[in-house]
């Protein structure tokens, strides 16, 4: 856990789009062993839409952008690193 970018892992929509299930998950698995019956999924739902339309909202005004570069450049990873050198030469 250590060596977990946190920063990155919470800033990334499939990270939540799969934390939402699994935290709802979690509360139903909780409940049961009360003897309590929970039906979540209509709650989840619109749960995860509500997460959809923040990372949606975060994406349009550029807060969630690509977290491994400085700016709104893309990474070496994405553009395999030639990329800044033929922008460059363009420019």
């Amino acid at each position: 856990m250590k060596n977990i970018d946190w920063g990155a892992r919470l800033k990334n929509k499939a990270f939540w789009i799969a934390m939402v299930p699994a935290v709802f998950l979690l509360i139903a698995q909780v409940a049961a062993i009360f003897g309590i019956t929970l039906d979540l999924s209509t709650l989840e739902g619109q749960v995860l839409a509500v997460v959809e339309s923040i990372f949606a909202i975060l994406v349009i005004v550029g807060v969630v952008v690509d977290p491994t570069t400085d700016g709104f450049a893309d990474g070496d990873k994405t553009t395999g690193g030639d990329a800044d050198e033929e922008y460059d030469k363009a420019a």
